[in-house]
């Protein structure tokens, strides 16, 4: 919300990724603001964009929230933003791997 992502601190009940380790670094290379605090679900219903990340899925927008749209239920700007540098980051390293 507002150019900030929100993400859960790094716990017991969440997988230390490397994938969201990326997600934040690009977010902060873009100006972003990152903030790493609990999030409840009352402030997931007032959000714009949200995103899951995962090595399989890299990073992906999420629609509904207990039925409930997010954002005005289009993919937001900000996820076609990172999705893209994360994207170029995977074809930065496939190159130096050739």
């Amino acid at each position: 919300k507002d150019r900030v992502l929100w993400t859960p601190p790094k716990s017991e009940y969440l997988l230390h990724g490397i994938t969201r380790d990326q997600t934040i670094e690009l977010a902060r290379d873009h100006g972003l603001e990152v903030r790493e605090e609990n999030i409840q679900e009352n402030f997931l219903k007032q959000a714009d964009e949200i995103w899951l990340t995962a090595s399989g899925l890299e990073i992906l927008p999420v629609g509904k929230v207990n039925g409930q749209t997010v954002g005005n239920g289009s993919v937001g700007e900000t996820w076609c933003l990172i999705k893209k540098a994360f994207q170029e980051e995977i074809l930065k390293a496939i190159k130096k791997i050739d």
